[in-house]
């Protein structure tokens, strides 16, 4: 959530910079209602006052026996106007935050100011191209014969839209989780295994409610929701609580299905494990003061990268324009992989610095020897996602018999060098 005060002692700057994000948004009818609300709160305190002097003079006609009838009435007349506006006040700051909450975070100046998604900023290539001497599969191609992603059960089970994971597909994809945990709690986060259900606190604090509630699966009986992410657990681990400034930055990693209603995507990018309705990732989340976020988001890109790059996957990284950042982020690094079966780039990992619009919504502060609490910054990223990074493993290093090479820091996990498929 946003500053109000910035937002009312800046409006030009700030909507300048919400513009940048959506050309559409309008500070006028917020800073009405913040003029509104702010001349009702006056008058509040003005009737306060009086109320306080009425009931004075009270006393004192009571104490020295003179006629208080005048005094009383002029009080009930208070009591009923100060009801009416602390009501209205109430009113008002309901509909300010409605407003508020609906804003998203200020865009980063770095950011490219575009309306369209593909203005992206490039910002390096890594790895190396694979070049085969045949023409590469999906990775659904590759899979089918054995059934090893099964597609068909998974929908059996659940619906379209699931995958089903077996043999060889299964030890690679668990292998996956296990080297990135491992390697997240080796730079340094501590590793967090949290619950997949949260309350409505644990989404508003991660600024997926209230705007997203219709992506995210509910239960129908509890008042508890699946995980879109795990930055919604790890962020809320700093929910209402005070770090002290020498314990900063503070960083966790988790490992942990995702579940996504993905409404208003159906035909779009559906074939495999690309866009499913539940995935697996290593999420990275850190804690810090402002100073220190600039340092640590650079941090958890080179993380993430690190990852893709030790796969023997080719990659770029690419900085967002500013119409593709989620609600709560200032600037967004993406990291895509090309997968040559689908002969597209896909992103694995998105790193966001979210400054201190999560820690806001969620009490989250920090407070050095002899000063005043702070709001922490929170910088979040995915080291990595799975359901891209999978494919882009079985196609980079397939082969023309139709094995896949195992990257070499699976090889452990996994149990073997090569997975072998009919070709």
């Amino acid at each position: 959530m946003l500053d109000l005060r910035y937002l009312r002692n800046h409006p030009v700057k700030a909507e300048k910079s919400l513009q940048a994000r959506d050309p559409k948004i309008s500070l006028d009818k917020l800073l009405a209602l913040d003029s509104a609300w702010r001349g009702v709160l006056q008058r509040v305190e003005e009737l306060r006052a009086e109320r306080n002097d009425a009931g004075a003079a009270i006393a004192r006609a009571k104490k020295a026996g003179d006629d208080a009838n005048s005094a009383i009435k002029r009080m009930t007349k208070l009591k009923a106007d100060l009801q009416k506006q602390e009501e209205q006040a109430d009113e008002f700051k309901a509909r300010l935050d409605d407003v508020l909450l609906s804003l998203p975070n200020l865009a980063d100046p770095a950011v490219p100011v575009s309306q369209d998604k593909d203005d992206f900023e490039e910002l390096r290539v890594g790895g190396k191209l694979a070049n085969f001497s045949f023409e590469p599969k999906d990775h659904v191609e590759l899979t089918e014969p054995t059934g090893t992603l099964d597609f068909p059960g998974a929908a059996k089970l659940s619906g379209s839209g699931f995958a089903l994971y077996r043999g060889e597909m299964a030890l690679l994809e668990w292998g996956l989780l296990s080297w990135m945990f491992k390697e997240a709690a080796a730079a340094g986060y501590e590793p967090i295994l949290p619950p997949f259900l949260v309350n409505h606190d644990s989404l508003y604090t991660s600024s997926q409610f209230p705007k997203f509630m219709g992506d995210v699966y509910k239960l129908a009986d509890d008042d508890l929701y699946l995980i879109p992410t795990s930055e919604v657990t790890l962020v809320n681990l700093g929910r209402e609580v005070t770090f002290q400034g020498e314990d900063l930055p503070k960083r966790v990693a988790a490992v942990t299905a995702n579940f996504r209603r993905e409404a208003g995507t159906y035909g779009k990018d559906t074939r495999g494990l690309v866009r499913t309705h539940q995935f697996n990732k290593v999420e990275l989340v850190t804690f810090c003061q402002p100073e220190q976020a600039s340092g640590l988001f650079e941090e958890i890109i080179a993380h993430a990268e690190k990852i893709v790059k030790s796969l023997g996957l080719y990659y770029r990284v690419v900085r967002l324009a500013s119409c593709d950042l989620a609600q709560q982020a200032t600037m967004t690094v993406d990291i895509e992989v090309w997968c040559p079966g689908m002969k597209r780039w896909w992103e694995v990992s998105s790193v966001s610095n979210c400054s201190d619009y999560q820690a806001r919504r969620g009490g989250i502060r920090y407070k050095v020897s002899g000063g005043k609490s702070q709001l922490c910054h929170t910088l979040n990223g995915s080291g990595v996602a799975t359901s891209r990074l999978l494919p882009a493993i079985l196609e980079t290093h397939q082969q023309s018999d139709g094995s896949v090479i195992v990257p070499k820091p699976l090889q452990a996990f996994v149990g073997r060098e090569r997975i072998n498929l009919p070709g």
